[in-house]
C-alpha cells in the first residue's frame, strides 16, 4: 500500500510503502527489496557528479532488525557492481555503561553493545564478500559505550565524521519500540536532543537500566531521505496504531518522525486493521 506525504527534497518522488507479512522471515525478504528499489532508484537519479557523493546508512541496533540486516546484506551483493564504493554505514544509537551496569549485564568492558549486532548481520557478511571495505563502517568510538573512558566531546566527534561525509542520511533503518521509541530516541525525549547543532546526543532516563544512551538528534533523523521503519511482535501493535494516527506528535511516539522523510518503507508482521491512506 502507497501513502502520500512531503517533505524536503527528494529523488524518489515521495514513495511511501506499507509491507505486511505474517512470517518476518518472508516479511524482511520482501522489506528490504523495497529498501533496495528506493536506494537504487534515489542513485539513478542523481546527477553524475552527485553519484560520487556517499551513500550514508543511519542503522539502529535491535535483534528484531537482525533478519532484516540478513535480508539486506544478501541484497546489497547483488547490487554492488553499481553503488558499492559509495556506501558508508553509521550508528545511530548506543548504550553508554557505568562499571555497576556492565557487572549487572555480565558484561566487559570490551563488550560492543546494540552496534555489535549491526557489525555481525551486516556489516561483517558485506566486508566478507567484498561489497564495502571496513573503512566504510563508522563505527560509535569504543570509548563511547564505556562511560570512565569517555571523553567529553565523544558524540562532538562522532558528529564532525559523520559530517566529513555528508549532512544528512540517505537511509535510516529503524525498530519501532513497545512505546513507539526508535534509535534510543523515547517519548518526551529531552530538550537538549533538539540541538541540531549537536547531531548526536547522550541523555539518561532514570528508573531503567541501561539509564544513559547516545543517539541521534530527532530533527537531523529527520532530514534523512529514505525511512525504513519496523514493527516486529505482537507487543508493538498499540504502537503501530498510534503511528497510524494522524494525531500523535514525534514527542510523545517519536518512530512518527519517519513521517517527516522524503520516502518511507513500513514493514510489520502485525496482523492488524490499521490504514495509512490519509497520511
Amino acid at each position: 500500500m502507497s501513502i502520500k506525504g512531503d517533505s524536503m527534497k527528494s529523488t524518489i518522488n515521495n514513495l511511501k510503502t506499507f509491507v505486511f507479512q505474517k512470517s518476518t522471515i518472508r516479511l524482511a525478504l520482501n522489506a528490504v527489496k523495497h529498501l533496495l528499489l528506493a536506494i537504487t532508484e534515489m542513485y539513478q537519479n542523481r546527477t553524475e557528479e552527485e553519484k560520487e557523493a556517499p551513500i550514508l546508512i543511519g542503522c539502529s541496533g535491535s535483534k528484531a532488525l537482525v533478519p532484516f540486516y540478513d535480508s539486506l546484506a544478501e541484497g546489497l551483493f547483488h547490487c554492488k557492481k553499481y553503488y558499492a564504493e559509495q556506501l558508508h554505514f553509521f550508528i545511530l544509537n548506543e548504550w553508554i555503561l557505568t562499571p555497576p551496569e556492565y557487572q549487572s549485564l555480565s558484561l566487559s568492558p570490551q563488550t560492543p553493545m546494540t552496534q555489535s549486532i549491526v557489525v555481525k548481520h551486516l556489516i561483517e557478511p558485506l566486508v566478507e564478500s567484498g561489497v564495502i571495505s571496513k573503512e566504510q563502517f563508522h563505527s560509535y568510538p569504543s570509548i563511547g559505550w564505556y562511560a570512565p573512558k569517555r571523553n567529553n566531546n565523544t558524540e562532538e566527534k562522532y558528529f564532525e565524521l559523520f559530517n566529513s561525509w555528508g549532512t544528512r542520511l540517505d537511509v535510516a533503518i529503524l525498530n519501532a519500540g513497545k512505546d513507539g521509541g526508535c534509535a534510543g530516541i523515547v517519548p518526551e525525549y529531552p530538550s537538549t536532543m533538539l540541538n541540531e547543532q549537536s547531531g548526536f546526543s547522550i541523555y539518561t532516563r532514570d528508573g531503567v537500566s541501561p539509564s544513559r544512551w547516545m543517539t541521534i538528534n530527532p530533527q537531523l533523523l529527520a532530514k534523512t531521505e529514505i525511512g525504513f521503519l519496523v514493527f516486529s511482535g505482537k507487543s508493538k501493535e498499540n504502537a503501530l496504531r498510534r503511528f497510524s494516527s494522524s494525531t500523535e506528535s514525534i514527542k510523545n511516539l517519536p518512530c512518527s518522525i519517519v513521517k517527516e522523510m522524503a520516502s518511507s518503507i513500513i514493514a510489520t508482521d502485525i496482523p492488524c486493521d490499521v490504514t495509512f491512506s490519509h497520511l
